[in-house]
C-alpha cells in the first residue's frame, strides 16, 4: 500500500483485566469512558460496531492532539493504531481521511483481521500451522465472502472463522 503515512501498525496496549475492569458487555460505553479517563481525553470520534470500536482520542481544548485506538469487544483488548509517518496530533478531519484511506472500519468490523494484518494469507498456509485444504473456486469464493461453513472438495465439511485465521 502506498499511503500518505506509510505502513499501518497495531500496538496492543492492554486488556480489561490488566486495567482492573470487568466484562464490558453490554455496557461498553462505560469501558470506553474509563479508557478515555486514563489519558484525560475525550472521544473526538467514536465509531461503534458489534465487534469493535474505533476511537479518535483527543485532549479537550486541543483539536490537533488526536490519536487513533481500536477496542476489540470479543477479546476485550485496546490497540493503538500507528503509522510509519505521524500518528498522533491528529485532527478530526485527518482521522476521517485516514479511516477512508487505510480502510480502518474493516478492523472495527472484524478485529480478528489484526492477526492477518501485514501477512499474506499464503504465508499462513505455508507456516504449517494448519493443513492446506483443497478448495474449488466456488468454495473459495464462499470462504472469502465471510461465510464460515463450506464443503471441502475431498474431505466433507469444514469450519473456518476467517476473522481469526491468524490466531488459529
Amino acid at each position: 500500500m502506498n499511503a500518505s503515512r506509510g505502513e499501518l501498525h497495531f500496538h496492543r496496549l492492554f486488556n480489561l483485566h490488566e486495567l482492573g475492569l470487568g466484562n464490558s458487555e453490554p455496557f461498553v460505553d462505560r469501558i470506553i469512558r474509563e479508557f478515555l479517563k486514563i489519558g484525560d481525553a475525550v472521544a473526538g470520534r467514536w465509531i461503534e460496531m458489534p465487534h469493535g470500536i474505533l476511537l479518535l482520542q483527543i485532549v479537550p481544548g486541543s483539536p490537533s492532539s488526536g490519536a487513533i485506538y481500536l477496542y476489540d469487544r470479543k477479546e476485550q483488548v485496546f490497540y493503538m493504531i500507528g503509522f510509519d509517518g505521524p500518528d498522533d496530533n491528529l485532527t478530526v478531519e485527518e482521522f476521517e481521511q485516514l479511516v477512508s484511506e487505510y480502510g480502518l472500519l474493516r478492523y472495527a468490523e472484524r478485529p480478528g483481521l489484526l492477526g492477518l494484518h501485514g501477512k499474506a494469507l499464503a504465508a499462513c498456509w505455508q507456516s504449517n500451522s494448519f493443513p492446506v485444504p483443497s478448495f474449488t473456486l466456488d468454495e473459495l469464493a464462499h470462504l472469502l465472502s465471510g461465510h464460515a461453513l463450506f464443503r471441502y472438495a475431498r474431505s466433507g465439511f469444514g469450519q473456518f472463522d476467517l476473522h481469526y485465521a491468524g490466531s488459529a
